[in-house]
């Protein structure tokens, strides 16, 4: 049987150590959480003047890669079926995410880093092939007439 205390009711050892047990535990994950937080980078919504930037250089490096396309094109009366296959295989700049060709319509698809995925960071670029070669017009899909270069002042 366990021990009386002076008020008559038997000793909890075993609650005591449960107490300490949880207090510890509580406060590791806390410390833990605190240390994590520390490390872990800033996380920012970009300003208007990055995303203008960042699009302006995405629209730029879009434009080399529709050179390439404008190459292919000329010499295989076709669209490639990716900017490999047309021997685009330049390291993307910085703001950049990813940039795909449409076989069917050659139209450069240019998506820029991002916090969030979203569609108001898509740019197109849609060529239009004339006698004298090809012409490229830039969309700007969703993206808000504040962060819109002045080289794609369109969206969709």
């Amino acid at each position: 049987m366990s021990e009386a205390s002076s008020t008559g009711r038997p000793r909890r050892k075993w609650l005591r150590w449960i107490v300490i047990f949880c207090a510890i535990s509580s406060a590791s994950k806390i410390g833990s959480k605190l240390l994590n937080a520390a490390f872990e980078p800033e996380v920012k919504r970009p300003t208007v003047s990055e995303s203008r930037s960042d699009a302006t250089i995405g629209i730029a490096f879009g434009r080399v890669a529709a050179k390439t396309v404008e190459s292919y094109f000329a010499k295989h009366k076709e669209f490639p079926s990716s900017l490999t296959a047309a021997q685009f295989d330049a390291p993307l700049p910085e703001p950049v995410e990813s940039i795909r060709v449409n076989p069917e319509s050659g139209a450069l698809k240019i998506v820029l880093m991002g916090w969030a995925p979203s569609p108001t960071r898509t740019f197109f670029l849609n060529p239009t092939i004339e006698a004298t070669g090809m012409t490229w017009e830039c969309k700007a899909g969703e993206v808000p007439e504040e962060n819109r270069p002045p080289e794609c002042p369109d969206a969709w």
